[in-house]
């Protein structure tokens, strides 16, 4: 810490896969404060219904909207 304030940096995270005939869109933002790691990821975040192709056994629906915030501390 630098005086009373944590030490703070940050990132943002865009990714875009195609499926098929659209793209999904993905986004993340991390944030490291001192020895605490916290990160917000947010999948298909239009929640629009597309297809995985399957190695020959069809398609299986992809994965709808989803939020994951993920918390780590390192001693």
């Amino acid at each position: 810490m630098r005086g009373n304030w944590p030490i703070v940096r940050g990132s943002v995270r865009a990714t875009y896969r195609l499926a098929k005939d659209f793209v999904v869109e993905e986004a993340g933002r991390r944030y490291v404060i001192d020895h605490d790691r916290v990160a917000l990821n947010v999948k298909n975040f239009a929640n629009k219904r597309y297809f995985v192709p399957a190695n020959g056994a069809g398609d299986f629906v992809g994965e709808g909207l989803g939020a994951y915030l993920t918390i780590k501390h390192h001693q």
